[in-house]
């Protein structure tokens, strides 16, 4: 692009940001309960997160990383063993990551480029059906204690929270233990691909 028609292209993008942001402000009126509610669950579930790795602790379920302590018939860990181990950023996270990275620029799309969803309408549906998403996966997990095959869930580097203060103070997306069912990386991945899916391709899912 040109000087010009990079001017004239801000230039439009700003003009169309007026226009949009009123409108979102809208939605947000009508959908800010249910996007409370969402957000208010992800705090739950953080603390449901934590007060598994803290019972963990408790009842002594370390993963079988360097020991046997509770055997877990782990598949990726019989096949790779420690090889990820090392690694800056664990796969899952990056997968993770990758996925949220690409929901949230479709989520901001409608911001700056005509689209037939808005961006509210997008943080709306997502945030409610974490509601649903994340009550079934603190039920899930808090029930069942499983060892975790992760290198941070062995005994020797066991670090759970040490009492309730720490428990609804320490917030953490991964880092956990023995919260495997069902994966909150899994979850939050298929949220946000069901969101680019149904909201940025036409509806497909």
């Amino acid at each position: 692009m040109t000087g010009p028609s990079l001017r004239s292209f801000f230039k439009a993008r700003k003009a169309y940001m007026r226009e949009a942001l009123p409108v979102e402000f809208a939605v947000l009126k009508k959908g800010w309960p249910y996007m409370v509610g969402g957000l208010i669950s992800l705090l739950v579930h953080n603390w449901v997160h934590n007060m598994a790795y803290y019972f963990a602790a408790k009842y002594q379920v370390y993963g079988p990383y360097k020991g046997p302590n509770n055997n877990i018939h782990d598949f990726g860990f019989e096949w790779f063993g420690t090889a990820f181990v090392d690694w800056s950023f664990p796969p899952g996270d990056i997968v993770l990551y990758i996925t949220l990275v690409i929901a949230i620029v479709y989520a901001l799309r409608p911001l700056v480029f005509s689209f037939p969803t808005r961006t509210m309408n997008i943080l709306w549906r997502v945030l409610t059906m974490s509601i649903f998403t994340v009550t079934g996966r603190c039920i899930s997990f808090i029930f069942t204690l499983l060892p975790s095959s992760a290198q941070h869930c062995s005994e020797d580097e066991f670090d759970p929270p040490k009492n309730w203060g720490e428990i609804f103070t320490h917030l953490s997306v991964s880092g956990g233990c023995s919260d495997l069912i069902y994966s909150g990386h899994m979850m939050y991945a298929i949220l946000a691909t069901c969101a680019i899916c149904m909201k940025g391709m036409g509806g497909i899912i």
